[in-house]
């Protein structure tokens, strides 16, 4: 068999598998001409022709199809952040070519232009549907790691373990997801202490926050850090909402926290699980160009990242470290931990 013989067959093998709008198998004499001329490398005939500019244009197609057939019971901001994550897909080009073995054909560096000119003769020759047949087993799988890593985090200690403590716990929380921990404080005009925990449970996830005050910063550090607990132990949907990518965007949004929730180490015995009912739901309350999310409502817990996604560049990578620069004001006091390099600052020592 010819080398010629042996990439028809190939090609035939490969896209053969591919089922049309129909569900019927791809006529793969259609499109060998020009998969051949892909393949070998000899398409300067057909460059006029754009396929990878409409390969890039129809997976991205694609991919959105998947994901509301599969993936319908998300809310579109969640479906959003699912797809964004494909803009850069090398990732998913470098596992579609080890399914179908293209390396025998394709060399690494010239991957992601074949692979998206394959995708445009799919597409200009048999519709979406294929594309989407082609993509939707490697896709599927990066969706189902993505999914399941949100889902099912690194489990902390129980806060209150007696080897334990709230901000402790609250760190190995965060480190579990290579996050950052920020905590600054301010002198209240009643002289006390107020505060302000600001964090993040993965690298790119969506910064939270919120503070306390008391007569002593270890008081109010551990008091906020055990609230922050109670509230992700009583909302597992809100912290999976939380833990998904939001690519690093800098907005800081205040945890629905209320007084009445407040944890009080030092004045009675609080459990992690308290007796309010967890949030289910949730609307969003924009007064004064802050984002909350509220207690109320009737709605899914994917929807309570609703308007937030929708508000937001979700484009722009900030670095954290220039987050903490915009933040900090004269008269305040600002300890910041890096989870990803494992260290705490030097005035944030965890109480033994």
């Amino acid at each position: 068999m010819t080398d010629t013989d042996k990439l028809e067959q190939y090609i035939n093998d490969t896209f053969s598998k591919i089922i049309d709008a129909q569900g019927r198998p791809l006529d793969v004499s259609l499109a060998l001409p020009t998969l051949k001329q892909i393949l070998t490398g000899y398409y300067q005939e057909i460059v006029s022709s754009k396929f990878d500019f409409i390969g890039e244009s129809a997976l991205q197609f694609a991919i959105n199809l998947i994901l509301v057939q599969r993936y319908s019971k998300y809310d579109n901001r969640i479906l959003s952040l699912l797809a964004k994550k494909f803009r850069a897909p090398l990732q998913l080009y470098k596992q579609i070519g080890k399914q179908i073995q293209l390396n025998q054909y394709v060399r690494p560096t010239y991957l992601k232009e074949k692979m998206e000119m394959i995708l445009g003769v799919l597409y200009y020759f048999y519709g979406i549907a294929a594309v989407q047949k082609f993509i939707e087993e490697a896709f599927v799988f990066f969706v189902e790691n993505e999914l399941n890593n949100a889902s099912s985090p690194k489990k902390a200690k129980a806060p209150n373990s007696s080897d334990n403590n709230p901000v402790q716990t609250l760190y190995e929380m965060v480190k579990a997801g290579n996050g950052i921990v920020e905590i600054s404080y301010l002198d209240t005009p009643d002289k006390k202490w107020q505060v302000n925990i600001i964090a993040r449970l993965n690298e790119k996830s969506l910064l939270f926050s919120h503070a306390r005050a008391s007569g002593s910063k270890q008081k109010a550090k551990n008091e906020a850090s055990r609230d922050i607990l109670a509230f992700f132990a009583n909302n597992p949907d809100v912290r999976r909402q939380l833990e998904i990518s939001g690519d690093g965007n800098a907005e800081t949004h205040a945890l629905p926290i209320s007084e009445n929730d407040y944890c009080h180490l030092f004045d009675e015995s609080t459990s992690i699980v308290n007796s309010r009912r967890a949030l289910k739901t949730g609307d969003w309350d924009g007064e004064n160009n802050c984002t909350h999310l509220t207690q109320d409502g009737h709605e899914e817990a994917t929807l309570l990242l609703e308007k937030l996604l929708l508000s937001n560049n979700m484009d722009v990578d900030v670095d954290a470290r220039q987050v903490k620069r915009q933040r900090q004001v004269p008269g305040t006091s600002v300890g910041t931990s890096n989870i990803a390099n494992g260290t705490h600052p030097p005035s944030e020592k965890l109480a033994s």
